[in-house]
């Protein structure tokens, strides 16, 4: 997945952070991947992998 579009996901994941903290811009990518299909739930996906990858 991230494969697909690395750098478009990570550059909303820092901005989203950047605007929002890191906590709310979890819930929004986890509600975004309830909530969609396709490939914008592939994004969201992408994206919570990139927060929980910068955790470790």
């Amino acid at each position: 997945m991230t494969r697909e579009f690395p750098g478009e996901v990570r550059e909303a994941v820092e901005l989203l952070v950047a605007e929002e903290g890191r906590e709310a811009a979890e819930r929004r990518l986890q509600d975004r991947f309830r909530t969609t299909s396709g490939r914008e739930r592939d994004r969201a996906l992408a994206g919570l992998a990139i927060l929980r990858r910068e955790d470790t």
